[in-house]
């Protein structure tokens, strides 16, 4: 069984009266730059084997911020997230989100058991001005040992530690 286990630490800093984005990829090697996702990349794998959600970690944020998360079964058919930061913690986001209000289906949506790509974006179309924050991202949370089972949840998306 291939496993997407990633973790990346990621740092996205704007000056005052700036605005920017970051955007972070798990489509496989492809040599074409930047400019495109290979929405099959990873060649189908079966995130609902082995795992439960995504999680996401706000190591430190002086503004809250939008990021967009876009599972891709393929270039027809993806489902893209975008949930709100509340500040440093710890983000879970359960598979099931990706069928909530919160996300938008291209084609039939992702299928989770046939996952082509993923991508994250920072701080969504560039709309919080002057942000500077520092995230780890961690692709996926195992089942049945999720960091969250024992948590505290919020809203439904988010967790605290209640220990």
């Amino acid at each position: 069984m291939r496993r997407l286990v990633s973790i990346l630490i990621a740092i996205l800093s704007t000056s005052s009266s700036t605005n920017g984005f970051g955007v972070v990829r798990w489509d496989g090697s492809h040599f074409d730059g930047f400019a495109t996702i290979d929405a099959t990349g990873l060649g189908g794998l079966d995130f609902n084997l082995s795992a439960v959600g995504f999680q996401v970690i706000v190591v430190a944020a002086d503004l809250n911020f939008p990021f967009t998360l876009n599972a891709y079964t393929d270039a027809s058919n993806y489902t893209s997230l975008t949930l709100l930061s509340g500040g440093p913690g710890g983000y879970f986001i359960p598979f099931s989100a990706f069928d909530s209000i919160f996300a938008t289906d291209t084609g039939l949506g992702v299928d989770f058991s046939n996952v082509g790509a993923l991508e994250a974006i920072i701080n969504t179309g560039g709309t919080t001005q002057a942000v500077d924050l520092e995230i780890q991202l961690v692709s996926v949370v195992p089942e049945p040992t999720s960091p969250c089972a024992a948590w505290t949840w919020t809203a439904g998306l988010r967790c605290y530690s209640s220990s």
